[in-house]
């Protein structure tokens, strides 16, 4: 569906789901697939819009990676925007903490800040042309 969304420029944002398929990834779901996202999304498919995680503190994802891994997957994977739904243990300083995590990752190189800017002007982008 996506190939005839983007086909007749109907796309804002894809969100990704915590789905599984072994014949994409064998390793990860499509939220932190590089294979799923840069691969398929980026590169088969041509999509060049921002992508947006579905909530990373699901335990989906949690229960097997961790928050920081999964913070780190989905970035290098090609996530542009991380959400977090923050509902099954609320925490209030989590934006923080993620923030200070994506800081040290660029730090110790685990992600590049070219990977953080990219995201970025897609996020500005859309916002431009949503603000027309």
């Amino acid at each position: 569906p996506y190939a005839r969304l983007m086909a007749a420029h109907k796309v804002d944002m894809i969100m990704t789901a915590h789905i599984f398929n072994a014949h994409i990834d064998p390793k990860h779901p499509a939220t932190l697939s590089k294979a799923a996202i840069q691969g398929l999304l980026r590169e088969r498919l041509g999509y060049q819009g921002v992508v947006i995680s579905d909530d990373l503190q699901m335990k989906a994802v949690t229960a097997f990676y961790g928050l920081e891994k999964a913070v780190e997957l989905a970035v290098n994977a090609g996530v542009d925007i991380l959400l977090f739904g923050n509902n099954l243990v609320y925490d209030p300083e989590i934006p923080g903490k993620v923030r200070e995590m994506l800081l040290a990752m660029v730090a110790d190189g685990r992600v590049k800040e070219s990977q953080i800017r990219e995201a970025a002007a897609r996020v500005r982008t859309l916002k431009r042309r949503l603000a027309r």
